[in-house]
């Protein structure tokens, strides 16, 4: 029995009972090349030999004969996809316009051509593994049997996760052979690229849908400067010379003026009166753009925070795109274009403000009433938590003597209080005096504290889907964290007076009287009850105060946003030539002699240049994006792995080509005698440690190729013909 091998390896058995023997026992090989029967005979069906010579003997380990392309396709096609689809990314190519011809049908094909790559790049991977492994099966020390079909799986996760992979990886032969640690490490990169090569490859080849940067020949210049555009300081005396003061018709003051919103925010007033409209509305302006004003939503806080860009630069992108459309600037020919406007290394600032009020009952008692700041918490407003601010002694207790409307008809007064004079101070105050649902008969006070401030915003317009003027911060709160004592504005009466005109009709909507334009807004949230006595009556009482405070916000918040002078607003467009021309937009008022080139005009501290961006909506290719970085990272790591392949493949002296196939090394297999080191393992392999044993491609006696987990048989000969 020592002579006769009873112990099968696992692929010679599952061989063997193809054959439906109810046992075979292996014999021997004989010492002759033959593979046949010993005397001859022709085996019956189910047997595992056949005649000798079926097949002519081959080379295993041919010599290098150099750079045979040939063998090297496999790795140079998806070398050369890689280095052209990166191309396209790292060059910040621009494709097409959405929407263009055929374009979904060619999208379609780079999705195929995308999966092609991958293939690719998989075939390449197990080339690498399969050529690294075969070197080891070959070489003296050999390689752990759990790699030795690792070639042919490095896209299973099965396999990776398998006792077969993590035995051979954790095998104690690491001390014996270091060598084969980068062995392991390439066949688990070459999983994990296998892995993430598909999705790498799609997102690099297929073009990604966004705004791309497009030229905008065009300077754009105002005569004012920072600081006059977006002034701290909103007196009376930037009013003179204009016609804010009228009181007849708003329509007829300057755009300019504080109070030319009042017919904007009277049409809220009416709408959330009827119908609880949200604090958010629109407002027409020259250039055929559209701003909005948003206020916070309606609470329990006696809080509002409103926000709205300013008017002076959304009239200059209105202006803009017209004179773009009418010069044709290329822009213009885009699908979906788009026009970001800035001021450079400034941002363009719009104007936050937040108003809190608050109310008191039976002011005829005696009471302290102060203005509301608990929930004005910004710097530096958040140093005076424990300071009050009185209201005047007159406006705490009133009498009907000091309401310009007749006694029978309720209250309804506005008046503004200076509270300068405080350190730490608001911005503004002011004070109604209102009738209301839950009291007809005895006036409330509502004391309101206005905190106004300059914050940083990005503006553009979409033209082609709407002309609203689109920004980055269109919640009102979300801007409040990031104001600072810096942002600060503050009015004197003079400019406050100027919100406060005289209204040309003398009734409000419900028919109650109300000339000054802030009482006149007020007027119409409420009702007649009767006998033309007119009360508060929009929303619930508690809520008095937000909506107030909403009012009364969004009116200083469209002021404030017109602070910016009318200036002359000029051009520079430079042609294919580079040369210059200059003309004015549209809402130029000032005469003004511009400087002759852009350059000088930007070297001018008079002047203010809005920095412009063009954008067009379409496909392209760019390295921007995360996931396009990785991608590219996974498709560059193969190619170092192959072009590395191919140079130390070139340097080798004698290159295997046996056992390209999986089945040809279950061939390799059958031919192979078994080892006492594989018993019990015919149904399974059960411990990891049967895959740490090293396995060796070696020569048999009887000229054939074999497997052995011993160090016995001689090693492959480079140029010999085995059968």
């Amino acid at each position: 029995m020592a002579n006769t091998a009873s112990i099968h390896v696992p692929l010679l058995d599952f061989a063997q009972r193809l054959s439906f023997s109810s046992s075979i026992t292996r014999q021997p090989p004989s010492i002759d090349n033959s593979i046949g029967p010993s005397d001859g005979s022709v085996p019956e069906n189910g047997s595992d030999k056949t005649t000798a010579n079926q097949e002519r003997p081959k080379v295993a380990l041919e010599k290098n004969r150099g750079p045979g392309l040939w063998r090297y396709l496999i790795h140079l096609f998806p070398l050369l996809m890689t280095a052209g689809i990166l191309s396209l990314s790292f060059g910040n190519i621009y494709w097409t316009d959405i929407g263009g011809k055929s374009q979904n049908s060619i999208l379609n094909l780079l999705q195929f051509v995308a999966k092609l790559h991958e293939v690719l790049i998989g075939a390449s991977l197990s080339s690498i593994v399969l050529h690294r492994v075969r070197q080891g099966m070959i070489s003296s020390t050999g390689i752990p049997l759990g790699f030795a079909t690792s070639g042919y799986q490095v896209s299973s996760f099965d396999y990776i996760t398998s006792k077969q992979f993590w035995g051979a990886l954790m095998g104690d032969h690491w001390r014996l052979a270091r060598n084969l640690i980068p062995t392991g490490l390439l066949i688990f990169i070459a999983f994990m690229l296998t892995t993430v090569v598909g999705p790498a490859s799609a997102i690099a080849m297929i073009p990604k849908l966004d705004w791309w940067p497009t030229d905008m020949p065009v300077r754009v210049f105002a005569n004012t400067t920072f600081d006059d555009m977006w002034p701290h300081y909103l007196s009376g005396a930037r009013l003179d010379g204009k016609n804010c003061y009228n009181d007849t018709e708003f329509d007829k003051i300057d755009t300019s003026c504080p109070g030319f919103g009042f017919t904007y925010i009277n049409g809220y007033a009416r709408s959330y009166r009827h119908f609880g409209n949200l604090p958010n509305i629109t407002t027409e302006m020259e250039g055929n753009v559209i701003r909005y004003i948003s206020s916070t939503l309606p609470s329990m806080l006696n809080k509002s925070v409103t926000s709205s860009v300013a008017v002076q630069p959304s009239r200059v992108l209105g202006f803009l795109w017209e004179h773009a459309l009418a010069t044709k600037i290329s822009i213009t020919d885009a699908s979906r274009p788009l026009i970001d406007m800035s001021l450079g290394e400034r941002a363009i600032r719009k104007p936050v403000v937040q108003v809190q009020c608050s109310a008191y009952y039976h002011p005829n008692t005696a009471i302290d009433m102060n203005f509301p700041h608990d929930q004005l918490t910004t710097s530096p407003l958040d140093k005076e938590s424990d300071t009050t601010w009185p209201v005047p002694g007159d406006l705490q207790i009133p009498t009907l003597a000091e309401t310009s409307e007749a006694s029978g008809h309720g209250w309804n007064t506005f008046r503004w209080v200076n509270l300068s004079s405080h350190v730490n101070g608001p911005s503004l105050a002011g004070v109604f005096t209102l009738t209301t649902e839950d009291s007809p008969y005895e006036a409330v006070v509502f004391p309101c504290t206005v905190d106004a401030r300059w914050a940083p915003v990005d503006m553009w317009l979409d033209p082609w889907v709407d002309l609203f003027i689109r920004q980055n911060t269109s919640d009102p709160n979300s801007t409040v964290p990031h104001l600072t004592a810096q942002d600060q504005i503050f009015m004197d009466n003079g400019w406050a007076l100027a919100l406060s005109n005289d209204t040309i009709n003398s009734k409000s909507e419900n028919g109650r009287p109300g000339r000054q334009a802030i009482p006149r807004l007020v007027a119409d949230l409420g009702k007649e009850i009767s006998n033309d006595h007119w009360v508060l009556s929009a929303g619930p009482p508690e809520y008095y105060p937000w909506t107030l405070s909403a009012i009364l916000g969004m009116y200083v918040t469209d002021a404030i946003a017109r602070a910016s002078p009318n200036v002359t607003t000029f051009v520079y467009q430079a042609n294919s030539s580079g040369e210059e021309t200059v003309s004015l937009l549209r809402n130029s008022k000032v005469p003004f002699k511009h400087p002759r080139t852009s350059e000088q005009a930007a070297r001018n501290p008079r002047l203010t240049e809005y920095t412009l961006k063009a954008s067009r909506y379409g496909y392209g290719w760019s390295m921007e994006d995360l996931t396009i970085r990785f991608a590219a990272a996974a498709l560059l790591l193969h190619a170092v792995m192959a072009m590395a392949h191919i140079c130390f493949s070139l340097c080798d002296q004698w290159v295997c080509t046996a056992w390209e196939t999986m089945g040809a090394l279950l061939v390799l297999a059958i031919n192979s005698p078994s080892s006492d080191k594989l018993l019990g393992t015919s149904v399974r392999v059960g411990k990891m440690r049967t895959w740490k044993e090293l396995v060796r491609a070696r020569e048999g006696q009887d000229g054939h190729l074999q497997l052995s987990l011993v160090e016995q048989g001689n090693r492959i000969l480079p140029e010999k013909k085995y059968l």
